[in-house]
């Protein structure tokens, strides 16, 4: 799903995927899907059926659980592949909003009324189907400045591209060619839209089609189906970026308040992870925590015996595992759909920190982190990258869209072997929406003793609604009266009672927000 950016082919699709409007507390999921790209052979062999069709009907609907799922009517043209004996089918996919509601799961492709697509299909339900791999089975028809159809998949903007190398079994390069038909690096994103953001190329729209029909046939037909170049396009990635629209962050943080995140007990199944992947599920929220210069206050509280069953919607700032409620399609070795991250928030206001980098937006308050890992995910990744791709997603569950810089955590795509660790693009998402404290210091604190006790305080960085603090020896104790005078210089009033004759003390200043300054002590 893709974030509201300029493209050339944003009017003709605006997506049920899209940033939603939502009133007054209304609650917005938002989460990011994973995958491991497979080789189209794979794909096409995995789908049920394969249908040509123009989108006739976006409808969300409520699901009585109380979460939301959008289904789409595709009037079919013509069956590339498998039987499909109706002249309209429906597709169900996560997320859509209803009145003040909305759920948004980016990274799994939309749909738009009008629209032509090419789209891979699975049954779970005898009268629903579904999108094989969510945005890798979703294929947008489009046409160039020749006329001539391509097709192009538009939801892995915002997905999270791992390269078949991370470990595990081994797929082959994303568009089932090798690199070099997509690119130099196929790991490596080019700038601009949505093919060369996930490093695959557009497809010839009639030459894919009888591609899918000859494999769909048994055989094993040539790949000459790849266009030599993406076709232009106006869309660009800025570098970080938020997700959901409006953005959304954590006010927790603000007041020194920890957010726990706990993980199913049962664990991930799969066999590359030691111990269920709990040491890699506990690394991610304390990797963000330490992201400097800022207030992050994440925690890994342990294992939760009551996410059990949980589906997605369910889940609380909480992490399962195997897709218990069958929302993620299976995975074909180790392509596929790996996980999904993301958070619901309120449209209650979630603060304006100074974000300049990204105009100083107003941001929606989170509510609940969610993150459901695909069945065999554990088995693809070696601990290393199992480390990033949980951070990665932990790092959706507090705001953080993908970052157009191709060296970064929050990339499209996985880097391999950094482990998680926060690179200077996502230390710089980290520091514009959760933003470290003033530093405030204290230089100098002086008593005066007349009819009460009051100390002077010189320093900087002082600022309205800021309060002394002393420490006799039984912890910090507010001053009864704090006068600021200037940014330099404070007067506390009526501190005789906490700075005892003869005590040494520690002196700080507390902030509005709860930003401490240094501390002095200081002797009456």
């Amino acid at each position: 799903m893709r974030h509201s950016r300029h493209s050339l082919f944003a009017p003709a699709l605006s997506r049920i995927a899209g940033g939603l409007a939502v009133s007054a507390l209304a609650v917005l999921p938002a989460l990011a899907a994973t995958y491991i790209v497979p080789t189209d052979e794979v794909l096409i062999r995995k789908a049920e059926a394969v249908v040509r069709g123009r989108v006739v009907a976006v409808t969300p609907v409520a699901l009585p659980g109380g979460g939301i799922e959008t289904h789409i009517t595709i009037e079919v043209a013509r069956v590339v592949k498998g039987r499909v004996g109706a002249t309209r089918v429906v597709v169900r996919q996560p997320g859509g909003e209803i009145g003040d509601r909305g759920e948004y799961y980016p990274g799994i492709g939309g749909f738009a009324v009008d629209e032509q697509v090419l789209v891979m299909l699975d049954t779970p339900s005898s009268d629903l189907y579904r999108v094989t791999d969510f945005a890798l089975g979703n294929f947008t028809v489009l046409k160039g400045s020749d006329g001539a159809e391509f097709l192009r998949r538009q939801g892995l903007t915002d997905a999270f591209i791992l390269s078949p190398s991370s470990g595990g079994n081994q797929a082959a390069s994303p568009a089932g060619v090798t690199a070099s038909d997509a690119e130099p690096d196929a790991t490596a994103p080019l700038r601009g839209g949505a093919p060369s953001s996930t490093g695959e190329p557009d497809r010839d729209a009639a030459g894919f089609e009888r591609y899918i029909a000859a494999v769909g046939a048994g055989l094993n037909p040539r790949a000459d189906y790849v266009l030599p170049a993406p076709k232009a396009t106006t869309d660009r990635f800025a570098a970080f970026t938020f997700l959901g629209s409006p953005p959304a962050r954590w006010i927790q943080f603000d007041t020194a308040t920890p957010v726990v995140y706990k993980d199913n007990a049962s664990g991930d199944s799969g066999t590359l992870c030691s111990n269920g992947c709990h040491a890699q599920i506990a690394s991610a929220p304390s990797i963000w925590s330490a992201a400097t210069g800022t207030r992050i206050l994440l925690q890994y509280g342990g294992t939760d015996d009551t996410v059990g069953a949980k589906c997605l919607a369910d889940l609380d700032n909480q992490i399962n595992f195997d897709d218990p409620c069958h929302e993620l399609s299976d995975l074909s070795g180790c392509s596929g759909t790996l996980a999904l991250g993301g958070f619901s928030s309120f449209s209650t206001s979630g603060g304006s920190p100074s974000c300049p980098a990204m105009g100083n937006p107003t941001f929606h308050k989170i509510a609940s982190a969610k993150i459901m890992v695909n069945n065999g995910s554990g088995s693809c990744l070696g601990a290393c990258d199992y480390t990033s791709m949980i951070t990665h997603e932990t790092g959706h569950t507090i705001g953080a869209g993908h970052s157009g810089d191709s060296s970064a955590l929050m990339a499209a795509f996985l880097n391999h072997g950094i482990c998680g660790t926060l690179q200077p693009d996502d230390l710089a998402f980290a520091q514009c929406v959760y933003p470290g404290c003033a530093s405030a210091t204290v230089t100098s604190a002086t008593p005066v003793v007349g009819t009460t006790v009051k100390a002077i305080i010189i320093g900087t960085g002082f600022k309205g609604g800021s309060v002394v603090q002393i420490d006799a020896g039984g912890g910090f104790v507010n001053a009864p009266v704090t006068k600021r005078k200037t940014g330099k210089k404070l007067v506390a009033k009526d501190v005789g009672a906490i700075w005892p004759a003869g005590v040494t003390v520690t002196i700080r200043v507390l902030g509005k927000t709860g930003c401490e300054s240094s501390t002095l002590q200081a002797i009456r």
